[in-house]
């Protein structure tokens, strides 16, 4: 039996513009990442969301890589289980030295869970881990290494697309864009309702 019935095709010709991504992930702690606000169909697969500490304003934190480089990647594999679907969401960078504040920030990531942001050349960020984040995986370290981070339980989607201002990853989620308001469900409780860029 097929849960869902396919309405559409898909062309992978010359419309496609070759992508390659931009030489930074944002990580987000995961207990930071709220008003979560998720849109799909059969077209539309993003999210929006806040990064609030304790109904603060909080925001991600940047690892860069050389620019012209190619240290930071991303997948996801695709493992249905006795029918769920179930995806998990793999990203690498790379860090470098062995000063005292390299390796303090090495178990710092070691320790934490994260959400994490990816944007690609063509402006577009997605956002990674959003169900219950991502970690660390075994890596082993010299004066370098490319680390990598897995989904810390398996998801049920693969990576959302971010549908707010893709500039929100250029300033880390410091000063987000879009608006929480109105009402969400027309129940007239006064919850919020964010209104998705298309």
């Amino acid at each position: 039996m097929n849960c869902r019935e396919l309405t559409r095709g898909y062309n992978a010709g010359c419309d496609n513009e070759p992508l390659s991504l931009i030489q930074k992930v944002v990580l987000i702690n995961y207990d930071e990442f709220v008003d979560i606000e998720i849109n799909e169909s059969e077209v539309l697969h993003n999210i929006l969301f806040k990064i609030e500490n304790n109904d603060i304003q909080s925001k991600g934190y940047a690892v860069e890589n050389n620019i012209v480089g190619s240290n930071i990647d991303f997948s996801f594999t695709y493992s249905p289980n006795d029918g769920i679907e179930l995806y998990s969401h793999k990203v690498s960078f790379l860090i470098r030295g062995i000063e005292q504040s390299v390796l303090a920030y090495l178990k710092t990531i070691d320790k934490g869970r994260f959400v994490v942001a990816i944007r690609f050349t063509n402006g577009k960020v997605y956002i990674l881990g959003s169900g219950y984040g991502m970690r660390t995986t075994t890596y082993s370290y010299s004066t370098y290494s490319i680390i990598s981070m897995e989904s810390d339980v398996l998801e049920y989607t693969p990576p959302y697309y971010y549908a707010g201002d893709p500039d929100d990853f250029v300033d880390n989620w410091e000063n987000p864009t879009f608006d929480l308001n109105g009402d969400y469900n027309n129940d007239f409780n006064n919850d919020f309702r964010i209104n998705f860029i298309p």
